[in-house]
């Protein structure tokens, strides 16, 4: 199975793209790679935006700190991007439903999250099983 990681719409009046990787431009917008090789895997952890693996990346959004959160679902992890790298925030990378802190030593079942407007926090209102 093939799965194509973090895509990111650019929007260009001038540009559109069909390539999945890369870039690639036409009259519509432009879509490019954010992050990830294109390969389903787990890490490594504190790597560059196009060196790290994601398992099914459901869902992306901006914090107040303008940081990407990025929700790493099968691989039960919240990853950040910061300064050009991605870490995990919270989770293990193991399934698990162990809590407590600190979070990035907690396991998760499939998380689903929503940013709160503190910078510094996120929370988990739930998880899916």
């Amino acid at each position: 199975m093939i799965y194509l990681l973090l895509l990111l719409a650019a929007l260009s009046f001038n540009s559109c793209s069909s390539s999945p990787t890369g870039s690639d431009s036409g009259p519509y917008g432009r879509i490019e790679t954010y992050a990830g090789t294109g390969e389903a895997g787990k890490g490594p952890d504190d790597a560059a935006l196009r060196k790290v693996t994601f398992y099914l990346p459901l869902d992306l959004t901006f914090g107040p700190d303008k940081r990407p959160y990025i929700l790493d679902w099968n691989n039960h992890r919240i990853r950040v991007v910061t300064q050009g790298r991605v870490s995990t925030l919270i989770g293990t990378g193991e399934l698990g439903d162990a809590p407590g802190p600190p979070a990035k030593l907690a396991s998760t079942i499939r998380p689903i999250f929503r940013l709160t407007p503190r910078a510094d926090c996120c929370s988990l209102p739930g998880t899916i099983q």
